[in-house]
């Protein structure tokens, strides 16, 4: 990490170096259409910000967008979590098969006819 970080600061002085000799060799301005005249210097640096804002701006508005969602999945576990499935949620009854009585349902097991084989 250090490395990398090391390699940032180097190529940033490197560019406001070339900056700094960029300003100092043109002493004319830079027209731009449908704005003012600009020093040089002003039209990179101006360049280089607009290409970072445009970087930066799409995954910093993904990383809220998941923050937010995060968040709120968290909040559905937490309620998840509190519920308990044996405590009772009302005055409901068991639910019943509606073209059998519950009394029929016990009546009837599975396979009664093959246990005497």
């Amino acid at each position: 990490m250090k490395a990398v970080r090391l390699l940032q600061i180097i190529i940033v002085l490197a560019a406001g170096a070339y900056l700094v000799l960029l300003h100092d060799m043109n002493e004319t301005n830079v027209f731009l259409p449908f704005l003012f005249s600009l020093p040089p210097v002003l039209v990179v640096v101006l360049a280089i910000l607009l290409g970072w804002l445009i970087g930066w701006l799409p995954p910093t508005a993904r990383a809220v967008r998941r923050n937010r969602e995060n968040r709120r999945l968290r909040q559905r576990v937490a309620e998840l979590e509190k519920w308990d499935p044996q405590q009772p949620t009302g005055d409901r009854e068991t639910p019943v098969i509606p073209d059998r009585s519950p009394s029929e349902a016990r009546l009837q097991e599975p396979y009664a006819e093959h246990e005497n084989l």
